[in-house]
């Protein structure tokens, strides 16, 4: 005769709420005394329909896909953060570089000049505010 299952709801809530806080599978099981196969166990039983387990596994496959997403996206934020900012870094270096060999002045211009005959428009009113923030004067300049 087998042995009666270890499984209580009140065990069932302690382990989504372990899962919903951040934690993994191993940290959950370690802080409530249960074996990671017994928790295996408990899952394979309740996604196969056993009552008692089937709407319990449910919300575990779903906790565990909502914490699987935000950790995702926080890493899908940080890269993008992080490509951003090496985006910015070699603009400005590239922006640097060609200053130095054709003067402000003739770099501006080539540079508003480039945006208007593509129509960029909104970069060409972004640059123009970036020169009159920076202070850029040109002899022409009102």
């Amino acid at each position: 005769m087998p042995r009666p299952t270890k499984f209580t709801p009140e065990i069932g809530e302690s382990v989504l709420r372990h899962l919903a806080s951040g934690r993994s599978r191993r940290e959950t099981v370690e802080a409530l005394g249960i074996g990671r196969r017994t928790l295996q166990d408990w899952l394979r039983r309740g996604r196969a329909g056993e009552p008692g387990l089937a709407a319990w596994a449910e919300r575990v496959d779903r906790v565990a896909t909502l914490m699987h997403r935000q950790r995702v996206r926080a890493t899908w934020d940080r890269l993008e953060a992080e490509s951003k900012e090496r985006w910015m870094r070699f603009k400005r270096a590239r922006e640097e570089y060609w200053m130095e060999r054709l003067g402000p002045l003739e770099f501006w211009s080539r540079r508003l000049a480039w945006l208007a005959e593509r129509g960029r428009w909104e970069a060409y009113r972004r640059t123009l505010e970036r020169l009159r923030t920076e202070g850029f004067r040109t002899d022409c300049t009102p």
